[in-house]
């Protein structure tokens, strides 16, 4: 809470977040090989949660997946949305149009975790920077 209250009266609302992160961090917070290996674990993360939808209801048979959830599979849904489960993002593999067979958070997380790996990577390029300015 005194965190929190730093930051409040600072007036730069900036050090509410940062503060509590430092000491979460330590040392840590300083060294640009730590935000790069971060990304690359966020990467990592990504590439493991793209497979994960992917593979959602991963049967040679889509209407033999929809049936195993145990919904109704809607031929002509699928023949009209064609498109929509052979895209690359956003993950879709629907049953009928109220039913997807891919996890409700694998798109929100295909979107968080690449930008929270670009932010890692700028946050190491600018500490190497600054630390071979120094």
């Amino acid at each position: 809470m005194a965190l929190l209250m730093v930051g409040a009266h600072s007036g730069d609302h900036v050090s509410c977040i940062v503060a509590p992160m430092g000491l979460l961090l330590g040392r840590r917070r300083h060294n640009p090989v730590w935000f790069a290996a971060t990304a690359l674990l966020l990467t990592l993360g990504t590439a493991i949660t793209y497979l994960a939808g992917s593979l959602a209801g991963a049967n040679l048979d889509p209407e033999e997946s929809c049936h195993a959830a145990g919904e109704p599979y809607d031929r002509a849904y699928r023949r009209a949305n064609f498109d929509e489960y052979t895209q690359w993002f956003p993950l879709h593999d629907r049953c009928h149009a109220g039913y997807d067979l891919v996890p409700a958070w694998v798109n929100p997380t295909l979107v968080a975790l690449p930008v929270l790996a670009i932010a890692c990577l700028a946050y190491a390029v600018r500490l190497a920077v600054l630390h071979r300015r120094a």
